[in-house]
């Protein structure tokens, strides 16, 4: 008889009736949403927040089968409010443009997650993930970048990792075979086509007025009346609407058509995230 996987669902029960407050959401006094944008980009340090996480299923020989996430991606685009959307297709929010922090400012903030604390670092080239793991061992993960020439090399730890190169209209990702992995090549103005180098087929992406179209994947449709940003997952017949994403003075929403979701609140130079109505992360920038 084939093996067959059974997932665990514990988790998915006892968080399934957690929701956002409906009329929090209702009363929101919404601010002006920037308009979208469809800029290659890289973001070294990877310091982000998932709207939408890509993952993939594992099922061992005991027949358990588990998710695992998605690494993120160094290169991709920038969306415009914070938007990150990877070569892995995981779109996020950057911790840093949420903080308003600038491409070239140093910062130190912290992260708490219940009683776990770590640090996020910035100090001129390199960028630091400190943190407690058992028995209170400290880890620290620092990446470096060198710019050479139009070439930006990124080492972890003293090791080479990967670089990015940029000519008039690419962008490539390559390893240490220095063969691209990826390519972003710009169509013409608002079109870009995106290559995998082990797939033959290219992705299209695309903005034309208030709609990001990315590829078949997703569209990212910025409704200025109610100053909201849609994302749909695009269909063969339909697209289906994931999230909703709604601005106000220190708060951000991102919620589905059951309100489920996150909120993000932002108060000088701290910031909270709730998943539906329970406290997640704390973050506070130190300098």
């Amino acid at each position: 008889m084939p093996l067959q996987c059974t997932l665990l669902l514990a988790m998915i029960i006892l968080s399934g009736c957690a929701r956002l407050n409906k009329q929090e959401i209702q009363s929101l006094r919404s601010t002006k949403v920037s308009p979208l944008a469809l800029q290659p980009s890289y973001h070294l340090d990877e310091f982000r927040l998932d709207v939408i996480r890509q993952t993939t299923e594992d099922c061992p020989n005991d027949g358990i089968r588990s998710e695992s996430d998605v690494p993120y991606h160094p290169m991709g685009f920038d969306l415009g409010n914070g938007l990150f959307f990877d070569m892995n297709r995981n779109l996020s929010f950057r911790v840093d443009q949420l903080f308003d922090i600038n491409e070239d400012e140093d910062y130190v903030i912290e992260v708490k997650r219940g009683r776990r604390v770590s640090y996020r670092t910035k100090k001129d080239d390199e960028v630091c993930h400190q943190r407690n793991g058992f028995l209170g061992i400290k880890s620290n993960q620092c990446s470096r970048s060198e710019q050479r020439s139009d070439a930006l090399r990124v080492f972890q730890n003293g090791r080479f990792r990967y670089e990015i190169t940029t000519d008039d209209q690419t962008m490539y990702y390559a390893r240490r075979s220095k063969k691209p992995i990826w390519s972003i090549t710009q169509k013409d103005k608002d079109q870009y086509n995106i290559r995998w180098r082990k797939r033959k087929r290219k992705r299209h992406y695309r903005i034309e007025e208030n709609t990001i179209v990315l590829d078949n994947h997703y569209r990212l449709v910025h409704n200025e009346p109610d100053n909201s940003i849609a994302i749909y997952r695009i269909g063969w017949k339909q697209d289906f609407l994931l999230y909703t994403i709604k601005k106000g003075k220190n708060k951000i929403m991102v919620y589905n058509t059951s309100n489920r979701g996150f909120k993000i609140e932002l108060y000088n130079n701290q910031m909270q995230v709730f998943d539906n109505q329970h406290l997640q992360y704390e973050f506070k920038k130190l300098e």
